[in-house]
């Protein structure tokens, strides 16, 4: 039987950013900020009460792989904690925590997911198209 997601990856970080809890707040509450402050978002779109995104997978030697997913806000507590629901090539969740400090605002992300085994079916597939090119005749 295929398994169809990868095990469970977590990213977490936090860092002290020189403004007050409501403006940082208000720009991780909308999604479609996020190509301004990602480079890998290639679009943040809103589609109702979730919002349609595009991630940019670079791998070094392989052509860009664009995933697509969609998030929701979920637990929204204005302006200390703010969750959104990954669905589509990933899924998961994205856990915003904001707290009040010394005149900034200490931001802490955790992120947890899983990645489609597509993505790595397909980036497999290209990397093995590759090296079959490049030693195309070299055993005959």
């Amino acid at each position: 039987m295929s398994k169809d997601w990868s095990d469970t990856a977590s990213i977490k970080k936090s860092e002290l950013i020189n403004a007050p809890a409501e403006k940082v707040f208000a720009i991780a509450e909308d999604i479609s900020n996020l190509p301004k402050y990602f480079a890998e978002f290639s679009s943040a779109a809103r589609s109702g009460d979730s919002y349609q995104c595009a991630y940019d997978l670079r791998i070094v030697g392989i052509p860009l792989i664009e995933l697509r997913a969609t998030l929701s806000a979920r637990d929204v507590k204005k302006p200390t904690a703010l969750t959104y629901v990954i669905d589509g090539m990933a899924k998961g969740t994205v856990r915003w925590t904001l707290q009040e400090q010394g005149g900034g605002t200490l931001v802490s992300v955790d992120i947890s997911y899983q990645m489609s085994t597509k993505v790595f079916q397909d980036t497999l597939g290209i990397l093995l198209e590759r090296n079959s090119l490049k030693h195309d005749g070299e055993f005959n």
